[in-house]
């Protein structure tokens, strides 16, 4: 097994260290870190290496070539896919042509070339030891060698059944899976699939755990060929550069927790390097690295990413994920609800996105409101590992009443919120342009008045919810089982309110302030910039744009386009991200 290792300058890697490694280890970190630089110098022991058993290697660039593989070449001397998956280098045979030996993180992998070839001579194997059992009349009952096969199958693959290996056609052998045309397999009809007609996913999965299978298989045909003991077990290390190639994100999951049950079972140990959100996202503490990017000389750039379960919990459901803690890209919590949650909505984030495409060198996490956007990044401010000490954490929020937020860590923009930006009108008439025959909306002018009217008709609401900000909102519920429990806890509430409530004098003020301010944004012609933008957008849209038949969310997105290329419309947005973007 693989103990721990060392390495040392090498290439973008100036010091990388484990003293222990676990059972399963995924690396995370950016391109050009060294995730396969460090995979490969532990394949070919460059440093301080401790193991034990064999190593096993699959690079990143994994490619499948169809095999034309003659029945007569699988009786030379055995060669197994596990067999070239240990070497550095490949050579071919007489059945298998390899076009470059080379196994390196650089190099395509051509060891594919040998699944086709190895379960070929397993059959081969196969029908020898049976007509051994039948000569010798043992009367020992034969096992179905290909059971882990079918394990295998239907564990990651289970709208496929392995069939069998069929050397009927002597020029060209098959092996044969069933693919059901729904995913119930007893249900319609299946044909015969050759394994290279299956899927790049399919494929992937067999090139990945091949490997475990055909050391069962052995074993299997080795308890009916020999009565001698049963073959120790090699320890063996698998390093993988990225395993979701060509899977999806489902069957992605599935595969981590196969890899577990192998584990569980066998003398196995994996090393594995990816950017799948879904591994990451599903590794346990003990399981998960994060290789960082040189920083000073002597500090190890290989450290755990938390150094206990409960911490990777709480900063996954503070990210949402834990891709977002591995990009070793700034975090910046924001309004608006997750695009995830609102695929066919305008949010903020696809909006800030399109508007301002530099924000994508952050990592964007919507929070909801502004209070749970400033909760959430403070407690990730707090709860940053080590391990990602190069990450800075801020929050942008809309620009409201409130100013008593001084952190500098907290953004705010330019404008009421993020709608607000859409509210040009010579860019709406620009996005009227195809579809001026079918709107009233013919000139800027037009819709500048069909916005000032929406606009007088939400004074007093603007009013209002100043009002409300300036008092607080009071969220309380009556609680009890019995109607006196009930009568109390109501009496509670009443009188919490009554504590609350301004005196009339103050009230007054408060009004009286609410309704300056809004009357000095209208006659300031500040409108569009400080009213609720989410509010007039909308009620624009359902009067004027929702006629013509275009969705909410096209209409959006559209003006998000156009504005980004006005930079005389976005200019305080861009600044804002700027120097969101200068706090490095």
């Amino acid at each position: 097994m693989l103990n721990s290792f060392r390495f040392g300058n090498l290439k973008t890697i100036q010091l990388a260290e484990c003293t222990k490694v676990p059972p399963i280890m995924i690396i995370a970190g950016i391109n050009g870190v060294g995730k396969s630089t460090l995979l490969h110098a532990i394949k070919t022991r460059k440093g301080n290496v401790d193991v034990t058993g064999k190593i096993i290697y699959m690079p990143p660039h994994r490619v499948w070539s169809s095999q034309r593989i003659q029945a007569m070449y699988l009786w030379e001397a055995r060669r197994t896919y596990r067999d070239a998956i240990e070497t550095d280098s490949l050579d071919g045979t007489q059945a298998i042509r390899i076009n470059s030996g080379a196994r390196t993180a650089e190099s395509a992998d051509e060891s594919s070339k040998f699944i086709k070839y190895s379960l070929g001579q397993i059959e081969v194997q196969r029908q020898n030891a049976i007509t051994k059992i039948h000569d010798d009349k043992s009367g020992i009952e034969f096992p179905d060698i290909y059971q882990p096969l079918k394990e295998l199958t239907k564990t990651l693959l289970p709208h496929l059944e392995f069939y069998k290996i069929s050397l009927d056609d002597k020029t060209n052998i098959k092996c044969l899976w069933k693919r059901a045309e729904g995913i119930d397999l007893s249900i319609g009809t299946s044909s015969d699939v050759d394994i290279d007609e299956l899927s790049s996913g399919e494929k992937a999965i067999m090139t990945l755990f091949l490997p475990f299978i055909e050391y069962q298989i052995e074993l299997k045909l080795k308890s009916v060929e020999t009565t001698s003991s049963p073959e120790t077990q090699t320890d063996l290390v698998v390093l993988i550069d990225e395993p979701e190639l060509h899977l999806h994100p489902i069957l992605e999951g599935r595969v981590l927790s196969y890899i577990r049950n192998i584990v569980s079972k066998e003398k196995v140990q994996f090393v594995i390097t990816t950017h799948s959100p879904v591994l990451l996202n599903n590794a346990t503490f003990e399981e998960l690295f994060l290789l960082s990017p040189k920083t000073v000389d002597g500090v190890n750039q290989l450290t755990r990413l938390v150094d206990e379960d409960s911490r990777l919990e709480a900063l996954r459901t503070l990210c949402g994920d834990t891709y977002s803690l591995t990009a070793l890209r700034n975090i910046v919590c924001i309004e608006g609800e997750s695009p995830l949650d609102m695929q066919k909505k305008p949010t903020d984030k696809k909006l800030l996105e399109i508007l301002c495409p530099n924000i994508s060198k952050n990592i964007l996490i919507p929070f909801g409101g502004k209070h749970l956007v400033i909760q959430g990044a403070r407690r990730l401010r707090e709860n940053l590992p080590p391990s990602i000490n190069k990450t800075k954490v801020f929050a942008l929020i809309d620009k409201d009443q409130d100013q008593n937020i001084t952190d500098d860590w907290v953004f705010r923009l330019p404008v009421c919120m993020i709608e607000n930006v859409l509210l040009k009108p010579n860019v709406i008439n620009e996005f009227l342009e195809k579809y001026r025959e079918n709107t009233p909306l013919k000139t800027v002018t037009d819709i500048e008045t069909a916005l000032k009217e929406i606009i007088q008709n939400l004074r007093d609401d603007e009013i209002r919810i100043r009002i409300k900000q300036k008092i607080g909102f009071i969220d309380e519920s009556i609680d009890g089982i019995t109607v006196e429990e009930l009568k109390t806890s109501h009496q509670k509430i009443m009188e919490s309110i009554k504590t609350r409530m301004p005196q009339d004098h103050e009230l007054d003020t408060i009004v009286k302030n609410a309704t300056t301010e809004v009357d000095t944004i209208i006659s300031q012609h500040k409108e569009l910039e400080s009213f609720r933008g989410k509010e007039v957008l909308r009620k624009f849209f359902d009067k004027h744009i929702q006629p013509i038949g275009i969705s909410y969310y096209v209409f959006c997105m559209e003006l998000a386009k156009l504005l980004s290329t006005k930079t005389e419309h976005i200019k305080d947005l861009q600044d804002i991200i700027n120097a969101i973007n200068s706090k490095v």
